[in-house]
């Protein structure tokens, strides 16, 4: 695969996330509209109120906020939620997963040895597997997971073998 299509590849992918990552296109299956984005909301009207986000006040009567996981509230992205506009974050907290995801999958694809394109070819066959691409209606919870997975199992492969170079992610 030529450099020039290598790049055109790369240029196409971040065209389809630029739609999520400006707010333009909203993540709205259930967990997403339901969940997490008004538990993001609510932790940053407490952090601008200058208070420490216990609750979640929108949600069965006051529900943990910080204490949960699934609200991301220690997740460095939430920088994002106390900066920009509410959707526009939200979508940047998905594209921002994709786009992890698409390296951490490249990067791994190249300590197996692939060259450069067959290693966008894998990461592409990664981020674009059935239930890890960002759609509007639906994206079944795996932005985190499709995000953190690859690099991990770099950072395994490197572990097992630090003699080889080869080897090194």
């Amino acid at each position: 695969m030529s450099a020039r299509v290598l790049i055109v590849l790369r240029l196409m992918f971040a065209l389809a996330l630029l739609p999520l990552a400006a707010g333009i296109v909203i993540v709205t299956y259930q967990d997403a509209a339901m969940t997490h984005l008004p538990g993001k909301w609510a932790t940053v009207e407490a952090v601008r109120a200058g208070s420490f986000p216990f609750l979640q006040p929108y949600a069965s009567f006051g529900q943990p906020l910080a204490g949960n996981p699934n609200f991301g509230t220690f997740f460095p992205d939430t920088l994002l939620f106390l900066l920009l506009p509410l959707t526009v974050a939200f979508g940047a907290h998905f594209a921002i997963a994709a786009a992890l995801g698409f390296l951490g999958a490249r990067r791994w694809a190249r300590a197996e040895g692939a060259d450069s394109g067959a290693a966008d070819v894998a990461a592409f066959a990664f981020i674009l597997r059935r239930g890890s691409w960002p759609r509007p209606h639906g994206w079944r919870g795996e932005e985190r997971r499709s995000a953190r997975a690859p690099s991990s199992a770099c950072g395994a492969r490197s572990r097992s073998s630090p003699a080889s170079p080869s080897s090194r992610c």
